[in-house]
């Protein structure tokens, strides 16, 4: 009798769910026949509303002291702009400029440890959204757009982040692959602009977990960032651990958390399927 035992609970879940998008994934790419399916469409979809709900419902009813815009509707467009980035949160001390990612790393990364397959992957999920960004703070130190808070964008510190919906390195070597490609292209090394964020979906609720309980998303990331220009790189969860800052509960979801978690799937059940 062989017994297996998963040592991380938080890894048991992880690899669940990337089994279940990619058995999705398959199903509909066979279906359609295409690689760009209907469910990576509906896939993005999802993952960018929910962030957004997210900082829309915690950020503003946790009492977090910022100003949030979002690409959809909230920003100034100057003629020929056509895209800024996804969220953008005005601090005391920086501008956060975040992009949603909704690639994921395929079979071949996740479970067989191929190196070629996770590079190509980590292209496309990040160093792809590490360009986009590059490409929304040359915009916004041109004066392309505007976010209306009066700061001058030659000079306000940036705190470029991404948000990945399952993977982001974790291990030395995964972060010196990114900041050697980084490096490389000449992506996000403008003058004021701090080291690239990382967040994973889980990390994004755990912040919002912080930010309901009454911390300011903004200051931490901005910290967490600035320490980074000098120090090695920490997971999010593990820099607010070393930096001894007040979690409510690691392990809960705040109530304003679960309040958002479930009017934001409440709407989606009616958008799909109508009140019943």
């Amino acid at each position: 009798m062989v017994l297996y035992a998963c040592p991380s609970l938080e890894l048991l879940a992880q690899h669940s769910f990337n089994r279940f998008y990619y058995t999705l994934y398959d199903a509909f790419k066979r279906r359609e026949g295409r690689f760009d399916n209907s469910f990576t469409r509906y896939w993005g979809y999802l993952i960018q509303a929910y962030a957004e709900a997210l900082f829309r419902g915690v950020m503003s009813a946790g009492g977090a002291s910022a100003t949030v815009w979002f690409a959809s509707s909230e920003s100034k467009y100057a003629k020929g702009q056509k895209e800024i980035p996804d969220i953008c949160v005005a601090g005391p001390r920086a501008t956060l400029f975040f992009e949603v990612g909704t690639s994921n790393l395929r079979a071949p990364a996740l479970f067989q440890g191929d190196v070629e397959a996770i590079k190509r992957d980590m292209e496309k999920a990040i160093v792809k959204k590490a360009r986009q960004l590059d490409g929304r703070i040359c915009d916004y130190r041109a004066g392309a757009f505007a976010l209306g808070d009066g700061a001058c964008p030659h000079s306000r510190l940036i705190v470029p982040v991404i948000v990945t919906t399952g993977y982001r390195p974790v291990q030395p070597p995964g972060h010196r692959y990114l900041a050697e490609e980084l490096r490389r292209r000449n992506l996000l090394v403008q003058e004021a602009v701090l080291p690239l964020q990382i967040l994973s979906l889980n990390d994004l609720e755990y912040l919002m977990n912080l930010s309901a309980s009454g911390s300011m998303i903004s200051e931490l990331l901005t910290e967490k960032a600035l320490q980074e220009q000098h120090r090695p790189r920490k997971s999010l969860p593990h820099w607010v651990e070393a930096e001894g800052i007040k979690d409510p509960d690691p392990e809960r979801r705040h109530p304003l958390l679960t309040a958002g978690f479930e009017s934001f799937f409440r709407n989606m059940e009616i958008s799909m399927f109508g009140r019943r």
